[in-house]
């Protein structure tokens, strides 16, 4: 999402990551991947429970997993170290005014990711709410 923040922001939004590995590692990944975007640290994996993500060492290393390593090789990404609990799937969420959910996206497995275009739909949607 790091790649549509300009996109995000043009609506009065705001992009931030909450992760599972440490407050260093959480430093490192905005550093690396996506610099002035604020990243949260959640080792204990509270806000995963919250959400009802999915977890297990099949939603990490199963076909679809392994499915969609191979096709994000093909487009020329690369695995680096895993930070973070390795077996906790991500989400995406767009939360409104009010604290109102208008999308919520639950990973099935690794590299299992929502459309864009649905996530900025959402974005726009959410904004528009909030200004109308």
């Amino acid at each position: 999402m790091c790649g549509e923040r300009g996109e995000i922001e043009s609506h009065g939004a705001r992009l931030l990551f909450i992760g599972s590995g440490s407050p260093r590692q959480a430093a490192d990944f905005a550093g690396e991947h996506c610099p002035g975007v604020p990243v949260y640290s959640d080792p204990a994996t509270a806000t995963y429970r919250a959400l009802g993500t999915a977890r297990g060492v099949a939603t990490t290393l199963g076909p679809s997993s392994l499915r969609a390593g191979l096709r994000a090789m093909r487009q020329g990404f690369r695995q680096g170290a895993t930070k973070g609990n390795p077996w906790v799937q991500g989400a995406v969420l767009v939360v409104g005014p009010g604290d109102r959910v208008g999308y919520r996206f639950l990973s099935s497995h690794s590299g299992d990711h929502p459309p864009t275009a649905d996530v900025l739909a959402a974005v726009r949607e959410a904004t528009a709410s909030a200004t109308g």
